[in-house]
């Protein structure tokens, strides 16, 4: 990934981190992603460094201080979970 730069995620450079924010029209999508995010955390073992949410959002931060490559990958595997 060149410089850190993932599409739909900003990066900050202290700490080294990617965050998003994911919207949705309803709790029963928003509860979807969840589930759909967990199975891939599971399958992965990388789960994001803070996840919060509401009714119709997640916003989820991903640390880069660890293993950034993997976790880069990762954030690319997330944003395509929101397309799906």
């Amino acid at each position: 990934m060149k410089d850190k730069e993932i599409e739909g995620w900003d990066y900050r450079a202290k700490p080294s981190s990617l965050s998003r924010r994911f919207e949705f029209s309803s709790y029963a999508q928003t509860r979807d992603f969840l589930d759909r995010l967990d199975q891939l955390s599971q399958q992965t073992g990388l789960y994001p460094h803070s996840t919060n949410f509401g009714t119709g959002y997640v916003n989820l931060t991903i640390d880069l201080d660890v293993d950034a490559e993997a976790y880069q990958a990762f954030a690319v595997q997330v944003g395509q979970l929101y397309r799906a």
